[in-house]
C-alpha cells in the first residue's frame, strides 16, 4: 500500500477527541430536544449571557479582556447560583409559599405576568386598565406596569418559567456592571474602571437586587448603556451607538420613566451649565442660569413636561402638591420616615431637602431592622459609610480636575437623588431604587480609592 493511501486513510479517521466531541454534541442535542422549554429557557438564557458579555468584553475591552472577563465569569455565575437558590427554596420547598424570598414586587410581576400571559394564549388581548378591572384577574400590587407585560412575553416563550425571569434580572444586573467599567475608562482610568467593576460586580445589594426579579437591574443596565453610547460616540460615531442610545431610552421610557424625566433634566441642565460656564467664564454665574432656568420652565412649561410623560395633576393645585401626595402614599410599614413632613410648596420643599437627601443617601440605618433584607443590610450599611471619604475625594477630583467628564454623571446622580428624596418615604424601597445611581456614585469612589492609593500615577493617566 503506498504513503498516498496511507495517508489519506489517516485522513478519514477520527481523533478520540473529535469523536467525544460528536458524541457529547449528539448527547446535548438529544436532551435539548427532550427537555421542556420551561427548563430550557433558563439555560439557554445563561448560554446567550455569556455569549453576550464575552462578546461587549472583546469588542470593546480587549486591552483588559482577561481580567474583566474573570470578574465577568465570577460576578455572573454568583447572581446564577444566588438567584437558583432563591428558586429553589421558594417552589421547590413543600408547604412553603411560593415567593417567599421575593415575596413583594419580584414576585407580583411573576405572578401577574402569569396571569396575563394565560389570557393572551386564549386570544384575549387587554389593556393594564382592563385587568385591573377584570374580577378574573388577581392584581395584588394594586396596578399593573410595563414590567409585568415583560413578564408575560417571557412566559408566552418560556411557558411558566419563574427562574428564566430571575436568570434575565441576574444577565441585567452583569452587562450593567460591565457598562460601569466601560463608562469609567471612558472618562477616567483603567485603574479608576477596574476598582468601579468590582463594586459594580459584588457590591452585595447589587447582587441581592440582581436575582429577585426587580425592574431595578434593567433599568440601571439602560441607564449605563445609554451613558456610555453618548460618552462613546463623541469619540466614534456609529448609527448603530445611535440606535442603541435610542432603544434605551425607549425601554426607560415603559419600564423606568421617573428616572428618564430626571435624566433628561440632567442633560438639559448640564449642558445649559456648560454653555453659561464657557460663556460667562464664571460657574457661580453659570449655576444662576441654572437656578433661573429652573423656575421658568416650572413656571411656564411644567404642563408641557407633564403631559409628555403622561404625568396627570390635574386635581392637584401646584406640581408639589402633587409630589406630596405622592411622598405621603410611599409612606407606609415599620421604615417610614418623615411621614408629616409637608411639601406641598416650594418654601417647604426646600426645607425639607436636607432631611430627604441626607436619608436617600444613608438610609436604611443600622438600627432599623425592620425585615431581614435589613438585617442582611446592615455590614453593606457600614462599610458604605466607611467608604464615604473616598467618595467624597472623588467627587472633589472630578469637580476640580475632571469637571467636564464627571458633570454628566454628577447630574444624574443628583437628579435622581433629588427625585428619591421628594418621593421615596420608605427606607426599605428606596434602599433598592438608589442602586440604579449608586452604579454610578461607585466610580467616584473608585477615583478616591485611587488617589489614596497611587496618587502620582492616577493624576498622570488622567
Amino acid at each position: 500500500m503506498s504513503y498516498s493511501t496511507l495517508n489519506h486513510k489517516s485522513r478519514c479517521c477520527l481523533n478520540k477527541k473529535e469523536i467525544y466531541f460528536i458524541f457529547f454534541a449528539i448527547i446535548a442535542i438529544f436532551l435539548f430536544n427532550a427537555m421542556p422549554i420551561s427548563v430550557l429557557s433558563p439555560i439557554l438564557i445563561i448560554l446567550i449571557g455569556l455569549a453576550i458579555g464575552i462578546a461587549i468584553i472583546y469588542i470593546f475591552a480587549y486591552g483588559d479582556a482577561s481580567y474583566l472577563l474573570n470578574i465577568f465569569l465570577i460576578g455572573f455565575s454568583l447572581r446564577i447560583f444566588v438567584s437558583f437558590l432563591c428558586y429553589i427554596i421558594s417552589f421547590l420547598i413543600p408547604n412553603w409559599t411560593p415567593g417567599f424570598l421575593f415575596s413583594n414586587d419580584g414576585w407580583l410581576y411573576s405572578d401577574q405576568g402569569w396571569q396575563i400571559c394565560k389570557f393572551a394564549e386564549r386570544g384575549i388581548k387587554i389593556s393594564a386598565e382592563q385587568v385591573l378591572n377584570n374580577p378574573n384577574l388577581k392584581i395584588q400590587s394594586g396596578n399593573i406596569t410595563s414590567y409585568d407585560y415583560f413578564a408575560s412575553h417571557v412566559y408566552s416563550i418560556t411557558g411558566y418559567s419563574p427562574l428564566s425571569l430571575l436568570f434575565i434580572s441576574s444577565l441585567a444586573g452583569s452587562i450593567a456592571a460591565l457598562f460601569v467599567y466601560l463608562i469609567a475608562r471612558e472618562l477616567f482610568s483603567k485603574r479608576v474602571a477596574r476598582l468601579s467593576a468590582i463594586f459594580a460586580f459584588f457590591w452585595p445589594s447589587f447582587i441581592m437586587w440582581s436575582t429577585q426579579n426587580l425592574k431595578e437591574p434593567m433599568i440601571a443596565m439602560f441607564i449605563l448603556i445609554f451613558l456610555w453610547t453618548i460618552f462613546y460616540i463623541h469619540r466614534h460615531f456609529a448609527y448603530v451607538f445611535l440606535a442603541l442610545s435610542i432603544v434605551s431610552i425607549l425601554v426607560l421610557l415603559k419600564i423606568g420613566q421617573p428616572f428618564l424625566i430626571m435624566i433628561a433634566a440632567a442633560f438639559f441642565f448640564s449642558g445649559l451649565f456648560l454653555f453659561s460656564n464657557h460663556l460667562f467664564k464664571n460657574k457661580l454665574v453659570a449655576g444662576l442660569v441654572i437656578v433661573i432656568a429652573l423656575i421658568i420652565g416650572i413656571a411656564f412649561f411644567k404642563n408641557a413636561i407633564l403631559s409628555l410623560f403622561h404625568l396627570n395633576i390635574q386635581n392637584y393645585k401646584t406640581i408639589f402638591e402633587f409630589i406630596d401626595y405622592s411622598r405621603d402614599v410611599r409612606a407606609y410599614g415599620r421604615l417610614q420616615f418623615l411621614k408629616g413632613f409637608d411639601i406641598s410648596t416650594l418654601p417647604r420643599v426646600l426645607s425639607f431637602l436636607p432631611f430627604g437627601l441626607f436619608y436617600a443617601f444613608f438610609a436604611p440605618f443600622p438600627w432599623q431592622l425592620g425585615s431581614a433584607a435589613q438585617i442582611m443590610a446592615v455590614p453593606e450599611t457600614i462599610v458604605f459609610y466607611l467608604l464615604l471619604p473616598y467618595t467624597v475625594i472623588g467627587i472633589a477630583f472630578g469637580y476640580k480636575r475632571r469637571f467636564n467628564q464627571s458633570l454628566l454623571l454628577l447630574s444624574v446622580i443628583t437628579a435622581v437623588m433629588l427625585l428619591l428624596a421628594l418621593l421615596d418615604s420608605n427606607s426599605g424601597t428606596l434602599f433598592r431604587h438608589r442602586s440604579v445611581v449608586f452604579y454610578l456614585l461607585f466610580i467616584f469612589t473608585a477615583i478616591g480609592i485611587s488617589l489614596k492609593s497611587n496618587k502620582r500615577f492616577f493624576i498622570r493617566r488622567c
